[in-house]
């Protein structure tokens, strides 16, 4: 019989030494090969495909959508990076490694999908990529972000245990008053550096989840491999149905759209919502 996810995360919380300095540091080495590579400028065999970027943030279905990508592109010849993950995984701060990568050729105009990136980064020459940029209404990023960070996200990082000690002891409306303007600041970068350029394939959550086939073709598109119809009805009946009830230990929790009207007091939805005017506004989100 398999654990339930709350006594996982619970394993790994109150055995976090244990997982850090002996496991994490051992399953490393058969890890991240690719990114390893790229980081001491090292040959990679890809396609000739144009390399795409896959923005987003968190509670975007993020995982779930470069999941789907790989699983769509393995037989193109592209070669998968997943520089977020590789820095978390080392615990180093994210914004600061990317920079250091811009002038070691970790950056390859074919061949590669990066991704999934979960802030602006400003990659250099980045009009030669494909873009792909995936974003869901920031009002329910926050109330998803508050139950992973509260119940579902696992401990592996000393900064995710700081965090889950820290959530415990906030209520669901002092945690969005408190992130907010964090949000503002990730979508505002997307819309003065992504959402402007030529070919960008802006794609929001609440879409993706509402017409999944849609939200299929559009990758099929992006990624410029062919449509095998029945392939895409096969891949939108076994991983793209939501869960039936909200399970707060999961990492696919509700993924419904308008939750926060539920979850938060009315005064905070007001305070929220003048906050987020402008991004509500420019990315097309339901007022």
């Amino acid at each position: 019989m398999k654990i339930k996810q709350q006594y996982k995360n619970y394993l790994k919380e109150n055995f976090f030494t244990l997982y850090k300095y002996f496991y994490k540091p051992v399953s490393r080495l058969a890890m991240f090969s690719i990114e390893k590579r790229l980081l001491n400028n090292k040959q990679v065999e890809s396609s000739n495909l144009k390399s795409i970027l896959f923005f987003t943030t968190y509670k975007c279905a993020s995982s779930f959508a470069g999941e789907i990508i790989n699983e769509l592109t393995v037989d193109a010849g592209y070669k998968h990076v997943d520089f977020d993950s590789y820095f978390y995984h080392l615990e180093k701060d994210t914004d600061r490694e990317y920079k250091k990568l811009f002038s070691k050729n970790a950056f390859r105009a074919g061949g590669f999908i990066y991704g999934p990136m979960r802030h602006h980064q400003p990659i250099p020459s980045i009009d030669q990529y494909k873009i792909l940029l995936i974003l869901r209404d920031p009002r329910d990023v926050l109330v998803s972000h508050y139950y992973s960070a509260k119940y579902s996200h696992e401990i592996s990082t000393t900064k995710m245990r700081n965090k889950r000690k820290k959530v415990k002891n906030q209520n669901i409306d002092e945690f969005v008053l408190d992130r907010v303007d964090e949000f503002i600041n990730i979508y505002d970068q997307y819309k003065s550096n992504i959402l402007h350029l030529k070919g960008v394939v802006f794609v929001r959550y609440e879409d993706m989840i509402s017409n999944p086939k849609d939200f299929i073709i559009k990758l099929y598109e992006i990624l410029n491999i062919n449509i095998d119809n029945e392939y895409i009805n096969q891949i939108v009946k076994d991983r793209m149905t939501m869960p039936k009830k909200e399970q707060k230990y999961s990492h696919r929790r509700s993924g419904k759209s308008g939750q926060y009207l539920d979850k938060l007091r009315p005064e905070t939805v007001k305070i929220i919502n003048s906050k987020l005017e402008n991004v509500i506004n420019t990315f097309g989100f339901d007022k």
